[in-house]
C-alpha cells in the first residue's frame, strides 16, 4: 500500500488522543457548554484554513467568494476571541 493513508491515520489518532487532556482540564475549570463550543469553533477554523491553504479549495474562485470565505473565518475567530 501507499504510506500516506497510514501517516494520516497515525496523525489523526495522535492528535485526537493529545486533545483529551486539554478537554479534561478545561471541563474541570469551565462549564462543559463553553469548552465544547470553543473546542468545536477552533476545529472549524483550523479545518477552514486547512481547506483554503493545503487543499487549495478556493483556487480559481472569484475574488468575492474568496473574500467572503476569509471574512467568515475572521468572524469565527472574532467570535471565539470575544
Amino acid at each position: 500500500g501507499h504510506w500516506l493513508p497510514w501517516l494520516v491515520l497515525t496523525g489523526a489518532v495522535f492528535f485526537a488522543a493529545a486533545n483529551v487532556p486539554y478537554m479534561a482540564k478545561g471541563m474541570q475549570k469551565y462549564e462543559a457548554l463553553f469548552i465544547v463550543t470553543v473546542f468545536q469553533g477552533s476545529n472549524i477554523v483550523s479545518n477552514s484554513l486547512s481547506a483554503l491553504i493545503i487543499l487549495q479549495e478556493m483556487d480559481g474562485a472569484p475574488w468575492w467568494k474568496l473574500l467572503g470565505y476569509i471574512g467568515c473565518i475572521v468572524v469565527m475567530i472574532g467570535a471565539l476571541w470575544y
